[in-house]
């Protein structure tokens, strides 16, 4: 029986396929005009931690890894939305990769049931070749008695293996001098699991939503309670600024108020008797390795992370009537 590996079937075979065939489907029909929007829409995406960015859009497509294929996925339903006038080819596009991603996450499952097997079997009936591409074929008559013999996809695809090797050899090779190359890739194998075991036990003391703490940061301005307005009218008359930073810098003055009003227990008169300095960062490294971005022009897109950060009492310089807070400009406040 032959048993079909999900790295090599899915990730580097049919979803190349894929997407093969729908750029040459697209300059078939419409030329390069719709392959440049393709590609423009693709290197727009946001910024997002372990989310590869294609500047070069789809030049070198059987140079990519399995990751970057995996990648894709996350991103071409997005992409292909309303890409071209033909709303019928449009539609079976989208769904053609809509199916393909359900797939794909089914394939993930860590147990299945025969009716899931039985849905996975209906995959032919869509099929207009009837299966002829060879990996198509092994995929759909190969896998499920493959997973009848050695059970789920995850347990004998070769992923795991391709990764350990990545991280364990390849990478660590790349490191050394290429003088007793042994002995300095184990050390530095040994330095990365023994990072990677610190992280893990740092971050379990943190909650997912909540961020304390900080390592270094970006001032970009410093301003006062008083002199937020005058800011806001500054931002307004700078061309081509994005709105999420305008709307943050309205929602501070607010913000500043209520918290000295509920947690410190001000009165509004004490808050303008004060001079509250106010240090506005552009980015800052947390102590649990989370980077906090509010800026409207990173690499030419704004960049506002959705974190809450609680500032600590313990603060060097932290009093009743003084505080300097590092301020994150988020639209939400």
């Amino acid at each position: 029986m032959y048993v079909p590996d999900r790295m090599h079937h899915a990730d580097l075979g049919l979803f190349q396929y894929q997407l093969r065939f729908t750029v040459e489907l697209l300059n078939l029909k419409y030329r390069s005009s719709s392959i440049k929007i393709l590609e423009e829409r693709l290197s727009q995406i946001p910024h997002y931690p372990n989310l590869k960015i294609f500047k070069s859009g789809f030049e070198r497509l059987n140079r990519l890894t399995a990751s970057e294929y995996r990648d894709l996925m996350k991103v071409m339903l997005f992409i292909l939305d309303d890409l071209i006038l033909d709303k019928n080819l449009n539609k079976n596009l989208c769904d053609l990769f809509s199916l393909w991603i359900d797939m794909y996450i089914w394939s993930h499952k860590q147990g299945y049931t025969k009716s899931d097997l039985y849905e996975f079997e209906l995959m032919s009936k869509f099929s207009p070749s009837n299966l002829n591409l060879p990996k198509l074929h092994s995929w759909r008559f190969h896998l499920i008695p493959s997973i009848y013999q050695f059970g789920t996809v995850s347990e004998f695809t070769s992923e795991t293996y391709e990764l350990l090797h990545k991280t364990n050899v390849k990478q660590p090779y790349r490191m050394t001098n290429k003088c007793q190359i042994n002995k300095q890739m184990q050390a530095i194998v040994r330095h990365q699991n023994i990072m990677t075991l610190i992280q893990k036990l740092q971050s379990r003391s943190y909650n997912t939503n909540i961020h304390h703490g900080k390592i270094s940061k970006k001032f970009i301005k410093q301003l006062t309670q008083h002199t937020i307005d005058q800011v806001i009218d500054q931002l307004k008359n700078t061309q081509n600024l994005n709105n999420l930073w305008i709307n943050g810098f309205e929602k501070l003055k607010s913000c500043i108020y209520d918290y000295f009003q509920d947690i410190e227990e001000w009165s509004i008169q004490d808050i303008e008797n004060e001079t509250i300095k106010i240090n506005v960062c552009e980015f800052a490294y947390l102590n649990n390795n989370v980077i906090v971005r509010a800026t409207p022009n990173y690499y030419g897109q704004a960049s506002f992370s959705d974190v809450c950060i609680e500032m600590e009492s313990s603060i060097p310089g932290y009093a009743r009537r003084w505080a300097e807070a590092p301020v994150y400009i988020h639209p939400s406040g």
